[in-house]
């Protein structure tokens, strides 16, 4: 049966994770669990970045001798991957231009320079979203061929990352329909929320699509993203102490694009 409605209650797990982080259970009506959540919050020193390396070896080690500056609270393999080991559309890190491909999936997720997570669909992108100082221009980037030069010359000079993929929620309301032939399967998804706050929605169980975003909704969700759970299904959470909480399946070679929630070291 589809699950079309549900009542979000929300615990703090007793894990505890890096200075601007939470680490949080979501559950339904009945006490099951739906998720586990890593929730940061950016005016706590939380941040976000996007990773890419083509051809892959991005893996749990590549990631923390990357960022051996900073604490990492958790890593997401983000985008779903091409036979060529790159990340399936346009995809961008720190204005380097990873695959120029355009689909027609609709969400972006963008990431600043000083590791600030904004999640937009592709329609509604203006050149605001892409430097706070710009107007709020709409960039048809997928439709015109000058915008999306636009677009690649803003996230060059502001040096941003961009991933793509299946946009779950958008400001608020579902951006998914309700499919009965659609596959359950493992979800995973990367989330802001209306206060600033953004993290990262491990699901217990498998549903699909449509069910993670009116979860998602649910849950206050501002924007989302699907995230891969494919053959690239991994992730992890490292706890205060040092755990390492382990989702998904073991980490591949093959890996190429992942998102890293981390604070800095003091």
């Amino acid at each position: 049966e589809e699950l079309r409605d549900v009542q979000i209650s929300t615990a703090e797990n007793s894990e505890k994770l890096k200075s601007g982080y939470k680490f949080l259970t979501w559950s339904d009506g009945s006490g099951d669990e739906l998720a586990k959540v890593v929730l940061g919050d950016p005016k706590q020193g939380a941040f976000v970045d996007y990773a890419v390396q083509v051809g892959g070896g991005l893996t749990v080690e590549a990631i923390h001798s990357r960022f051996s500056g900073q604490e990492i609270v958790a890593e997401s393999v983000g985008a779903y991957t091409t036979g060529a080991l790159k990340p399936a559309e346009l995809a961008i890190e720190n204005g380097r231009v990873k695959n120029y491909l355009i689909s027609d999936r609709d969400g972006m997720a963008i990431v600043s320079k000083e590791g600030e997570l904004r999640i937009v669909h592709r329609d509604k992108l203006t050149a605001h979203d892409l430097d706070a100082g710009a107007p709020r221009t709409r960039l048809s980037f997928h439709r015109n061929i000058s915008d999306f030069r636009t677009l690649l010359s803003v996230a060059e000079k502001r040096e941003l990352d961009i991933m793509c993929g299946h946009l779950l929620v958008d400001d608020g309301e579902l951006s998914v329909s309700d499919q009965s032939s659609e596959v359950k399967d493992k979800r995973r998804a990367i989330v802001t929320f209306k206060d600033g706050t953004f993290g990262l929605v491990d699901f217990t169980g498998n549903i699909t699509l449509y069910e993670e975003a009116v979860i998602l909704k649910a849950a206050g969700a501002s924007n989302a993203i699907n995230l891969d759970t494919g053959y690239y299904d991994h992730a992890n959470i490292y706890t205060a102490d040092g755990n390492r909480i382990e989702l998904g399946d073991q980490d591949k070679d093959g890996t190429n694009n992942k998102f890293v929630f981390f604070a800095r070291k003091e």
